[in-house]
């Protein structure tokens, strides 16, 4: 669903809130005083459960309109206050108060100044979160924005209809309340939820971040799947900077956007859906389920993954082989097992290297005897993946000598993978090599060591000592994976 005005070509998103560089940008294109109050509802909307606007005429203040899970455009045109004498909080207060608002509402009053005269406040409210300093000083700033755009269209005083209630009637909102309230006045005959409209309300919150508290997000976790169709309508979700689906290497999906970490938290209850999206038509939806599947690490993904593998599209493709070793990480035997059956004589190599990339990205023991059998591949390249796939799982380099692997192989196959990377750490190989062990190592452990230091001496056999303790400890509590 999409809001849009007759005034801009541009559709504005629903989604997430209008950016106030995006704001700005509008807001020059503005001719008229009404598509200038407009566009301060919109890019206010998504901060508030309710908005309303009052005008400024001689000592009082008269309602124009209403918008949000509260009172009418009617009933707040038939709002009017005196100024008096009132400090800006007392008069918001004033105003919730003959709103008719929540006790629990937590209001602000925003002034549009023309030409250094108060000509309109923008009263918001909403609970549970109240607005923070640098929220209000936004949201002030864009206010200010519009009074010196009125002021340029020398407009001091405003027209007599502001109609903006159809541009903002369907707006998402937070529901800050935790209830969808009717807009109808008079008494309610009951609190009725709009389960539909709370869900948009959450995934609005953690979209515009302004949840710091993570309440939205936890919520929309906890309801499982009555969520997801919220969470999938705006699916990946407003991403942070210098994230995209172009990029061959990505932080975890759960760092990527909120949505997606709302969404892998859910584990199981996003797999269906997720795969859904991996086998829809839209690639940016596509890639992003992909890179999602790496957090939800359930054996059903691995047919439509291995689908994603046989393109030409190599962020996709690396998506699909991170999520596959993530799968199989978790599912070594069951996963090894299926990937097996795509490597098959008859095969194509350009559909087996794939294959070969996501079993050595799984750096497990049991991808050792395959990976061997791979080493002399007719096609050089299947070779090489196989190759560096033996070198990521075992730590050593022994470059395409089969015998030489064949030998190690037989002195180590009964032994953890654990402990063939603590060998490697004192074995003959080259320093970068060395330091890409120790670093897995470090982090296998959660055992600190400079990894711009020296790799050896003191400063190794400490590091050595360290590390042969924490596998002494938990080689006879944890279920080895190899």
């Amino acid at each position: 669903m999409t809001e849009t005005s007759s005034l801009f070509t541009v559709r504005l998103p629903l989604v997430a809130p209008l950016s106030r560089l995006d704001a700005e940008r509008r807001l020059a294109l503005v001719t008229s005083a009404e598509d200038a109050v407009r566009l301060l509802a919109i890019y206010l909307r998504p901060h508030a459960e309710y908005l309303a606007c009052f005008v400024v005429k001689d000592d009082a203040v008269g309602g124009r309109f209403g918008v949000g899970h509260g009172p009418s455009s009617e009933r707040v045109a038939g709002t009017r206050l005196r100024l008096g004498r009132a400090s800006q909080d007392g008069m918001a207060a004033s105003l919730s108060q003959a709103l008719g608002r929540p006790v629990g509402a937590r209001p602000l009053l925003l002034p549009v100044r023309v030409a250094g005269e108060l000509a309109l406040y923008m009263y918001a409210d909403r609970s549970v979160v109240p607005f923070e300093r640098d929220e209000i000083t936004r949201l002030g700033a864009f206010a200010a924005s519009v009074g010196t755009h009125l002021a340029r269209l020398a407009m001091r005083g405003l027209p007599g209809e502001f109609d903006v209630q159809d541009e903002l009637e369907m707006t998402p909102q937070p529901s800050f309340f935790g209830v969808t309230r009717s807009r109808q006045e008079g008494p309610l005959p009951s609190v009725v939820v709009d389960v539909t409209v709370e869900y948009t309300n959450l995934v609005h919150i953690l979209c515009s971040g302004i949840d710091p508290a993570g309440a939205a997000e936890t919520a929309l976790v906890r309801a499982g799947k009555d969520a997801l169709a919220a969470l999938f309508a705006v699916f990946p979700g407003p991403l942070v900077a210098d994230v995209s689906s172009d990029l061959l290497e990505l932080p975890r999906a759960s760092e990527c956007s909120p949505i997606l970490r709302a969404l892998a938290r859910q584990r199981r209850v996003a797999l269906e859906s997720t795969l859904r999206e991996l086998t829809g038509p839209d690639r940016e939806r596509q890639f992003w389920a992909a890179h999602l599947l790496g957090e939800l690490p359930y054996l059903e993904s691995i047919p439509d993954l291995i689908d994603r593998l046989k393109g030409t599209d190599l962020p996709m493709r690396r998506a699909a082989i991170r999520a596959l070793a993530a799968v199989g990480t978790m599912n070594t035997a069951a996963t090894v097992e299926v990937l097996r059956t795509h490597l098959v004589p008859g095969v194509p190599g350009r559909q087996r290297r794939p294959i070969v990339e996501a079993l050595a990205a799984m750096r497990s023991k049991p991808i050792v005897p395959i990976l061997l059998e791979l080493l002399l591949d007719a096609d050089a390249r299947v070779a090489r993946c196989a190759g560096r796939g033996l070198v990521e799982a075992t730590g050593r380099s022994f470059g395409s000598d089969r015998s030489a692997w064949d030998t190690w192989w037989a002195t180590h196959r009964g032994r953890s993978r654990i402990e063939w990377l603590m060998e490697a750490v004192t074995a003959n190989e080259s320093e970068s090599r060395r330091r890409l062990v120790l670093t897995e190592l470090a982090a296998l452990s959660g055992i600190d060591w400079d990894a711009k230091g020296p790799i050896d001496g003191p400063a190794l056999a400490d590091l050595q000592a360290k590390l042969k303790s924490w596998w002494k400890e938990q080689s006879s509590s944890i279920e080895v994976r190899g």
